[in-house]
């Protein structure tokens, strides 16, 4: 999985809103002035690289994931050529290629998609740490959460069945409208 094409150019993007605001404090500053103003919560964004990659890109997913509106509008904004004092062009570019990837329909799906897969694969990694496991629990566990990803291929997982639920209603997620066709998603629970 880790080797996917789609799961590492989703990895490179990762590391891109890493770096952002591991390197700059005023970048963190102005983050949470946006989240501030929008009334939402933002957590700090966590390092991809560790020797335990489930748990850091699990996270990290989630937190673009909950805090998607208030990256969107930071990253719109350091993007904007009305910005004063204007950003390096590193950061116009950084700002541009996380802000297409934000808005970009594939891309938010995937996200919120891997989001639901990596969620059972934490608690199957959890399982796993127990001190007290048996082999028939951890072979029970291993084959829930293969049933459970399985029934990923034809029902949506919470975090998918979010997007497509704002995207039914009013057309849009979080305020960026976007071409998906929702007709054809089916929700979790509809056979």
């Amino acid at each position: 999985m880790k080797t996917h094409p789609k799961m590492e150019q989703m990895q490179v993007k990762l590391k891109h809103l890493y770096d952002q605001y591991h390197y700059s404090p005023k970048a963190v500053r102005e983050l949470h002035m946006i989240a501030e103003a929008l009334e939402e919560k933002v957590l700090k964004l966590s390092n991809l690289h560790s020797a335990r990659w489930l748990p850091y890109v699990h996270r990290a997913i989630k937190i673009v994931c909950d805090s998607y509106q208030v990256l969107l509008a930071h990253f719109e904004d350091m993007a904007s050529t009305e910005r004063n004092p204007k950003p390096s062009a590193t950061v116009i570019g950084r700002a541009k290629q996380v802000t297409g990837h934000l808005k970009n329909d594939d891309d938010v799906l995937f996200l919120h998609f891997m989001a639901d897969v990596l969620n059972h694969l934490a608690t199957l990694s959890k399982t796993f740490q127990k001190d007290d496991l048996t082999v028939c629990q951890a072979v029970e566990s291993q084959e829930a959460c293969f049933w459970d990803i399985m029934s990923l291929k034809t029902e949506m997982g919470p975090q998918m069945a979010k997007v497509h639920h704002a995207v039914q209603e009013i057309g849009e997620y979080k305020g960026v409208r976007f071409r998906i066709q929702p007709p054809h998603w089916k929700q979790s629970g509809q056979r």
